[in-house]
């Protein structure tokens, strides 16, 4: 999977969330580069308003990654929700 879809799947669990009360299960070794790889996507959608942060979702600390140039020590997936711009971005890309 490339950038694009994995922040795409990530936009579909967080739309299955709003709309069929799903809960969020991401795991570390869900991503290749475990929770910093994850941080730096939801970091993205939370820049390009695509999801909307409500309280911490990432928690810094730890050793930085060099590739994704952040240091993480935990993520609430549960502390974030899908915006009317992110519903957009996955009925634009046919997921919805």
């Amino acid at each position: 999977m490339d950038n694009k879809e994995k922040m795409l799947h990530i936009l579909k669990a967080y739309y299955d969330k709003k709309m069929f009360s799903k809960k969020i299960e991401f795991k570390e070794t869900d991503f290749e580069y475990g929770r910093h790889e994850a941080a730096f996507y939801l970091s993205n959608l939370e820049r390009d308003g695509l999801l909307e942060f409500d309280g911490e979702v990432i928690r810094t600390g730890g050793q930085r990654h060099p590739k994704y140039n952040n240091s993480v020590s935990m993520i609430w997936w549960s502390n974030a929700d899908i915006t009317r711009d992110g519903e957009i971005e996955l009925k634009e890309n046919g997921l919805i």
